[in-house]
């Protein structure tokens, strides 16, 4: 796409990892938003299922009114770094007038300490 005509980008019409009202469905959401940010898809529409999501529906603010006023992912500029590990996930990025955004994952049941040391990116 890139080659051809790089205005284009990519969109995912529907997707759902279902557990919508279960925390695993959360880090599941929150796993593929990071995912799909860190390869430039510009809109990703949550299917919407008929039993509650407030699982997936909060991984979805996190992503979309992070900092409480309403800024979305189309104000960064993809991701900067990634790291997974076994228990722990990370995706971060930079905003127009440089500020970095991380996204810290726990992927466990058990309490996790992270350290993480950002790069400049």
């Amino acid at each position: 796409i890139e080659k051809v005509d790089p205005d284009v980008g990519v969109d995912i019409n529907e997707w759902s990892f279902g557990g919508t009202d279960h925390p695993s469905g959360a880090v599941a959401a929150a796993d593929a938003l990071g995912i799909f940010g860190k390869l430039g898809v510009r809109m990703a529409v949550l299917r919407w299922h008929q039993e509650p999501q407030r699982f997936s529906l909060a991984a979805l603010r996190m992503f979309r009114n992070f900092d409480g006023n309403g800024t979305l992912p189309s104000q960064y500029r993809g991701s900067g770094f990634f790291i997974n590990t076994e228990f722990v996930t990370a995706y971060a990025s930079k905003d127009r007038d440089g500020g970095v955004y991380v996204v810290v994952i726990n992927k466990d049941q058990a309490d996790r300490s992270v350290q993480l040391s950002v790069p400049d990116i």
